[in-house]
């Protein structure tokens, strides 16, 4: 698997957004263990993506390819690296790379302002016999400490408030056994012989 591969720059993707699971954060450490040109595209996009997201502005959904191929295309070997003055966030990239980048930002990149919609989700799955049950996916970076449901009657349930977007998601019951949703409509394989549970929100 090479920097150029598509599934690499899904992942980066999918980390970008948060929606990245464990199987396919193994996959891309890995990969950029290996590759230095990806290690300084994920580092440009994580600062970019938390500058902005502090004025609650959206960028378009091909920004990760696009950034990610300029930044092969400049290169990082036997590039200099500097802080850029005036932008604080910015940690030290490839002077060459970081210019290319931002001139395609600035020239390319419409930044909409728009209202953050929210939905109220309620999960809930009957396991009489738990002790505890956890919700743990894209919405909570698979943190099986964050998402605590509660028991009563047998049944385990919590509320969480959502965008509206694609997320996946499985039970951890009593910190050992993962489960998908029963009641989910939607599944995919999580790479380890499983299934994640999916729910999207925008249908809700």
């Amino acid at each position: 698997m090479n920097c150029r591969d598509k599934k690499i720059i899904k992942l980066i993707n999918r980390k970008i957004e948060r929606k990245i699971s464990p199987a396919e954060e193994k996959l891309l450490q890995e990969h950029l263990q290996a590759c230095p040109e990806c290690r300084a595209g994920l580092k440009f996009l994580e600062n970019i993506t938390e500058s902005v997201s502090r004025e609650k502005i959206t960028a378009p959904v091909d920004l990760t390819d696009k950034v990610m191929e300029k930044v092969k295309g400049a290169g990082v070997k036997g590039l200099a690296s500097e802080k850029v003055k005036g932008l604080p966030w910015l940690r030290p990239v490839p002077v060459m790379a970081f210019s290319i980048v931002l001139l395609f930002i600035i020239s390319t990149v419409s930044l909409v302002r728009k209202p953050v919609h929210i939905v109220l989700v309620k999960f809930k799955v009957e396991i009489p016999d738990a002790r505890e049950v956890s919700l743990v996916g894209d919405f909570n970076d698979w943190d099986e400490k964050v998402t605590r449901l509660k028991k009563k009657n047998g049944v385990w349930t919590t509320e969480l408030r959502l965008k509206p977007e694609r997320y996946q998601y499985m039970f951890l019951v009593d910190g050992q056994r993962w489960m998908p949703d029963p009641l989910s409509s939607e599944y995919i394989d999580d790479g380890y012989g499983n299934k994640n549970s999916i729910i999207d929100v925008r249908r809700i």
